[in-house]
């Protein structure tokens, strides 16, 4: 297989990310990566100890480039040692296509007709898909006609949030 590029990501599936290597190693062809690097709370390292391990930074020190998402990830990884030159900034959006579109037809097909709050990503706590179902609980208890959309797909803490929750959480969903 002819390849001019290998992107490899996201930490902590460092084997994943190793076999990415190894294949362009061997093609002689750049790897960029995207860790997706998650550093867990202030003051903690429960979370971040699985992401950034000496061998993982190592992995990413062999990249061409470092394609970090926010400001913090790369300032994070530079403490750590990977080298600043290879790391950039890129959200992966085309904010050309990314905005415009037409609302009132979406709201309109959905039956949308309040404030939107948008969740996009993976529904899980790391995510703080939980923290936001939690912080609009007292909005809709005091009459906030707000609308959370969450899309992405859900991991077993949330499907149990949600079963548990049910109609208090979602007194319109699947529309």
């Amino acid at each position: 297989m002819d390849a001019d590029l290998f992107h490899i990501g996201p930490l902590p599936y460092t084997n994943l990310m190793y076999a990415g290597l190894q294949a362009a190693e061997a093609r002689g062809v750049p790897v960029v990566a995207t860790p997706c690097t998650h550093f867990g709370e202030e003051g903690s390292d429960e979370v971040a100890r699985h992401y950034v391990q000496l061998y993982q930074v190592e992995v990413l020190q062999r990249c061409a480039k470092i394609i970090c998402i926010m400001g913090i990830e790369l300032r994070r990884l530079e403490q750590l040692g990977v080298t600043s030159e290879k790391v950039v900034i890129s959200y992966g959006i085309d904010l050309d296509l990314a905005v415009g579109g037409d609302s009132e037809y979406l709201c309109k097909r959905y039956n949308v007709d309040g404030p939107v709050v948008l969740h996009l990503g993976m529904k899980a706590f790391e995510k703080g898909s939980i923290t936001l179902v939690e912080a609009m609980k007292p909005l809709w208890e005091r009459g906030s006609q707000a609308w959370l959309v969450m899309a992405g797909p859900n991991l077993s803490a949330f499907d149990e949030i949600h079963r548990k929750e049910g109609p208090r959480i979602s007194p319109r969903r699947h529309r």
